[in-house]
């Protein structure tokens, strides 16, 4: 093939060395809105340009907006700054960690958490983590302690571990499939709070609809034909929830007026 046009998600997927990569716009349109592209996204679409065993070199093109150009060119030069995200989702990780058995008591914990690239960045960048500047490294120490004990009470909380009174932590059945499955926290808790007892299909379509890992999906344009007609084969009819519902609700009304 001379020329391959992709999609941004195929272009971060799938390996398609060449010589010539060319990143046409770095919007991309999720959840309702217009965001750029992450850093590690754009890096990983640019490396399939001259790929070592493919060629001898490689030129990558990217077409930004005058705003954001200044981001880029801070990229190829190396000057990006990259900020650590595990603050974020400590418990999944931790919890991770504690499944596979890396982690198996409160001191071992404190280590793996002191050995991130999180711990590092916050050494030279505290206020992006939202932690005040001129701290001293033992205070500052003690503040992700402090974060990775209510860490571990959430686990604990939700039964994913089981903290013993010497500080040995034990993986539940309910962490080792959240870790398994690579299931986030917040839906691990949903399903969690299930009735086992009383449970049913539509109860269990409500849960995996609230699911962070389907936040990003959005009803496309062109697919709404087709999941119309699949909608009148749907055994378990669900009403719409949250916002969405009560904007049908007054358009209803006002038809009915």
């Amino acid at each position: 093939l001379m020329v391959v046009c992709t999609t941004s998600s195929l272009a971060k997927g799938v390996n398609l060395p060449a010589h010539l990569v060319v990143i046409q716009g770095t919007q991309i349109y999720n959840a309702g809105m217009y965001e750029e592209l992450s850093i590690i996204d754009v890096l990983q679409m640019i490396g399939r340009a001259g790929r070592p065993q493919f060629d001898t070199s490689g030129t990558a093109v990217i077409m930004t907006c005058d705003n954001t150009r200044n981001r880029y060119q801070n990229l190829i030069s190396g000057q990006e700054l990259v900020e650590s995200t595990l603050m974020k989702s400590i418990p999944t990780y931790l919890n991770t960690e504690i499944a596979i058995g890396t982690i198996r008591n409160i001191r071992q914990a404190q280590c793996w958490l002191l050995s991130t690239f999180l711990y590092q960045r916050i050494l030279v960048n505290p206020e992006n983590y939202h932690i005040p500047s001129g701290l001293t490294v033992t205070k500052l120490e003690s503040h992700l302690k402090e974060m990775l004990a209510f860490a571990i009470q959430d686990l604990k909380t939700a039964g994913m571990v089981k903290l013993k009174e010497n500080g040995i932590l034990v993986p539940l059945d309910s962490g080792i499939c959240m870790s398994r499955y690579s299931i986030a926290f917040d839906t691990m808790k949903l399903f969690q709070e299930i009735d086992s007892e009383d449970v049913n299909m539509t109860d269990i379509i409500l849960v995996l609809s609230k699911a962070s890992e389907f936040s990003q999906i959005s009803l496309r344009r062109n697919e709404k034909s087709f999941l119309n007609e699949l909608h009148k084969q749907v055994k378990y009819k669900l009403e719409i929830q949250g916002k969405r519902k009560t904007k049908l609700k007054l358009i209803q009304s006002a038809q009915e007026k």
